[in-house]
């Protein structure tokens, strides 16, 4: 069983990887939502080298609210959260001694070949997923793939985790919560990685 870290240290490890990694750009941003922001959070420019510590992040905040038997199968939304969930899958598995279930989407369907518009392992009718992401501003995204899972797999979202919630509102993430029935959680907040470059 693996060893875990107290929230606020493995959310301090989270803030420090994104300002290290570059992942944390600070100037004046549109987001997704239409809002403005004074910083944005690009996880494509996680580097290489840092990718299995950011799944290690994930893991570790996924075993401490879920345990190993609260679900079965790590997806991961296209596009950011396809190599969040790859990495995430591995470090749970090495950290936990499991042997749990990776997919993601391809954004459209495809309709050669093997088709369809999961990858990965196989969803079985009634899987427990938990989706994995890089933030939470508006819950947008999340919704959509909820959706999705149900729709298309029949399977159960147990839990989103995102990287980090920058929503700053908590009403948000409790409308979500609310709306969905699915819990959301996150490693750390917008808030803390300012602290962490001051």
């Amino acid at each position: 069983m693996a060893r875990t870290a107290s929230k606020d240290s493995l959310e301090r490890e989270f803030a420090r990887l994104l300002v290290e990694s570059g992942v944390f750009l600070t100037g004046s941003f549109q987001l997704k939502s239409g809002k403005m922001s004074d910083y944005f959070l690009d996880f494509g420019r996680v580097p290489h080298r840092s990718l299995a510590q950011l799944g290690r992040c994930y893991a570790t905040r996924i075993g401490e609210a879920l345990g190993v038997d609260g679900f079965d199968l790590i997806y991961g939304p296209a596009f950011k959260g396809i190599p969040i969930a790859l990495f995430t899958t591995t470090a749970f598995n090495e950290l936990y001694g499991t042997d749990k279930g990776c997919a993601f989407d391809r954004k459209a369907p495809k309709d050669h070949g093997e088709g369809g518009i999961f990858l990965g392992d196989r969803i079985a009718e009634g899987a427990r997923i938990v989706v994995v992401d890089d933030v939470f501003t508006d819950g947008g995204t999340k919704y959509d793939t909820i959706e999705l899972l149900h729709d298309a797999a029949k399977a159960q979202v147990v839990a989103v985790v995102v990287g980090v919630d920058r929503s700053e509102d908590p009403s948000l993430v409790e409308r979500f919560q609310r709306e969905t029935g699915v819990p959301l959680w996150s490693i750390a907040s917008g808030e803390t990685i300012k602290t962490t470059i001051r």
